[in-house]
């Protein structure tokens, strides 16, 4: 799925790093080609080259048909999301 894990491939689940362990659960979702994924904060425990390959492979999963809806803080997801809403305690804000 492009998300930069052929070094973590040989290693045991346990002592990957949260960032790592993160971009596994994407990828298996990726892998199976999922039609509809929900990541939760997909980049919040990584650097930015992380991020920015994690935002490149959900951007990849809506081109090939895939519908994507992320909970995110993060402003490089929300500028490459298609479409937008805000939530302030759970109700949607303009």
């Amino acid at each position: 799925a492009g998300l930069g894990l052929e070094a973590v491939a040989p290693r045991v689940a346990g002592p990957l790093s949260g960032g790592e362990q993160q971009r596994i659960a994407l990828a298996c979702c990726l892998v199976g080609r999922a039609a509809v994924v929900l990541p939760d904060e997909p980049t919040g425990a990584l650097d930015r080259a992380s991020a920015a390959t994690v935002i490149a492979a959900l951007r990849q999963a809506v081109d090939d048909g895939a519908s994507i809806v992320v909970a995110t803080h993060d402003d490089d997801v929300i500028a490459a999301a298609d479409q937008v809403i805000r939530l302030d305690h759970g109700r949607r804000v303009m």
